[in-house]
């Protein structure tokens, strides 16, 4: 059952409800990596092995900014992100999900970034859509990540039609 607010949550109060599933997903990763959560997912570790030119940033916040704001106008006074008694998600309204704005992730690349050798669940591009699904309900946006690494398309290949393979809403 979709709650109803009787005005729309402000957006401090909708930061407030991302911080809250933010720090759920922290906890999930402690219970997973232990005392090595922080030495896997602090922000210094990450920005060495994920090499990311500051305007290819500033190009993701602005795309997740602009889903959050449409996430605020579609949802208006329902919460896109239903709990269950034990305050777990329960992966939404149906209903509400074919109207709220779709965040795409695409993983492209080759055999490792695809996760080669293990199962697709364990793939870098399920592991994140798990961990964030729940934070961008939160926000009024559903999280859709797709994995097309590990294709037959070599790096060069995929830089001169990326749009044409993966789409444009990427």
């Amino acid at each position: 059952e979709t709650k109803m607010y009787d005005t729309p949550p402000t957006t401090l109060e909708l930061l407030g409800v991302i911080s809250l599933k933010q720090n759920r997903v922290w906890g999930k990763l402690f219970k997973e990596y232990g005392r090595f959560t922080w030495d896997i997912f602090n922000l210094a570790t990450l920005e060495k092995i994920f090499l990311v030119s500051p305007l290819s940033k500033r190009r993701l916040i602005r795309r997740i900014m602009i889903k959050i704001l449409e996430g605020r106008i579609t949802c208006g006074n329902n919460d896109c992100a239903p709990e269950d008694e034990e305050g777990e998600y329960d992966g939404g309204n149906e209903n509400l999900y074919k109207n709220i704005p779709i965040f795409h992730w695409t993983t492209v690349g080759d055999s490792s970034a695809a996760g080669h050798g293990n199962t697709y669940s364990q793939s870098y591009t399920a592991i994140l859509e798990k961990t964030v699904t729940e934070a961008f309900a939160a926000a009024g946006v559903q999280f859709v990540a797709t994995n097309h690494a590990g294709d037959v398309w070599s790096g060069m290949e995929l830089a001169f039609c990326l749009e044409s393979i993966v789409g444009k809403d990427v």
